[in-house]
């Protein structure tokens, strides 16, 4: 972060770093990521993802949601920059998601991606497993080596009732993780 210039780097189709590529720039600082032309050179997934967008656009959302509680080390900015295929090239800019240093705790993160309304429709949940496994090897007796923690919606009979939205996000040590049977499981449990 004490460096005045930022580094451009170009890659391939293989992902190989394209060697005359590299370049100094003045910029901010954090990492940016721009992906153009993504099926250029695959004309048959193309037309596939063309015809899936909005479910693939879904999907990446909610991804990136994740990632965005989950790591809250790191803030995310997500922009999407739509070009229109007129003569003129005019580009339209969203901002899609958006986090600050500021929100370093679950909840504040959960309100800033989610919003403040779902947040409200969650408790926060701290479950200490070290009774449940059976290593202690190395452990003191102060010390809480397996745990976990999240938020979850409120009871179907709370006087708050749980929001519509479905969403369960999971992470290992701060790591987003897809885990569809634990996912399953917990649902079919709350339910």
């Amino acid at each position: 972060s004490d460096e005045i210039v930022g580094e451009s780097f170009a890659f391939n189709t293989q992902g190989d770093l394209i060697s005359d590529s590299k370049r100094t720039q003045a910029r901010g600082v954090g990492t940016t990521v721009t992906v153009c032309g993504l099926f250029e050179q695959l004309p048959v997934r193309k037309v596939d993802m063309c015809k899936r967008i909005k479910a693939q656009r879904s999907k990446l959302m909610k991804m990136l949601q994740g990632y965005a509680i989950l790591c809250l080390s790191t803030q995310f900015n997500l922009t999407d920059v739509a070009t229109s295929s007129s003569a003129k090239k005019k580009s339209k800019t969203e901002v899609k998601l958006a986090t600050s240093e500021s929100s370093k705790t679950l909840e504040a993160r959960t309100a800033s991606v989610l919003g403040p309304k779902f947040l409200a429709g969650l408790a926060r949940v701290e479950v200490v497993l070290d009774s449940a496994v059976n290593d202690t090897h190395g452990k003191s007796d102060d010390e809480t080596k397996w745990k976990m923690t999240g938020l979850i919606s409120h009871a179907p009979t709370s006087p708050r009732p749980a929001s519509a939205r479905d969403l369960q996000f999971f992470s290992i040590n701060g790591r987003p993780v897809d885990l569809p049977s634990v996912s399953r499981v917990l649902g079919d449990v709350w339910r």
